[in-house]
């Protein structure tokens, strides 16, 4: 589980990444759950979002696998898809 303040994203994938598997993770009171941005080629699964901001969001990614994850509770949005 990974807690983290409101004002910080409590997994943070940066550009240019890719290749990055996230899983079996529960990410609760940040700003974003998990946020890529200008990310390719990644999979989010079995994941547990809840009481974000925003429970997932990609900027600029593409090629991303989300597969069994809940986005629940959270304030503005559970999946945000910008330019992605």
């Amino acid at each position: 589980t990974v807690v983290a303040t409101s004002s910080t994203n409590a997994i943070d994938v940066q550009a240019n990444s890719s290749n990055i598997t996230i899983s079996n993770v529960r990410a609760k009171n940040a700003q974003r759950g998990i946020s890529f941005t200008s990310s390719s080629n990644g999979i989010i699964e079995n994941c547990e979002l809840t009481q974000n901001m925003t429970g997932l969001e990609l900027i600029s990614s593409y090629n991303i696998a989300v597969d069994q994850t809940i986005a629940s509770n959270n304030i503005s949005a559970g999946f945000s898809l910008i330019s992605s």
